[in-house]
């Protein structure tokens, strides 16, 4: 009786963990097998790309912002995707500003939910000032 009591209760131990992992494990997001990333918005005389790397077996995204113009923008201040807000002093010319995505943060992190990312540059150029948007979209690959 003894022997047949703790081998049900193993048993039983056994296919309620089984259940429980199956459980957890649909629950997950699946990760697209490739992010692909179109801008149908820009900006005349910046080159702004968004890059889809794999990091932790989640989609984040890196940025690089260069102003092609010829002469140093004095002040930048871009408002990213994720609503983080980053200024530049002294912009350079064919010079890349790069951020990186983090599989950490949730404001990096792709997302079926989010299907565009756009980023404000708001940038002078000697007494003028401007402010432009910038859009993407996102499709995922299964």
């Amino acid at each position: 009786m003894n022997k047949r009591y703790f081998f049900l209760l193993f048993l039983s131990m056994f296919l309620l963990m089984t259940a429980c992992t199956s459980i957890n494990t649909s629950n997950e997001t699946v990760q697209p097998k490739k992010v692909v990333i179109k801008q149908t918005k820009e900006i005349w005389n910046w080159d702004i790309k968004v890059i889809p790397r794999l990091n932790h077996k989640k989609w984040v995204y890196d940025t690089s912002i260069t102003y092609l113009g010829e002469k140093t923008v004095p002040h930048l201040v871009v408002l990213n995707y994720d609503q983080s807000k980053l200024e530049y002093d002294n912009v350079k010319p064919h010079t890349p500003l790069k951020t990186f995505g983090s599989y950490d943060y949730e404001g990096s992190v792709f997302s079926n939910k989010k299907n565009q990312l756009s980023f404000t540059l708001t940038w002078s150029e000697g007494y003028n000032n401007y402010s432009k948007i910038v859009v993407f979209k996102i499709k995922p690959k299964y």
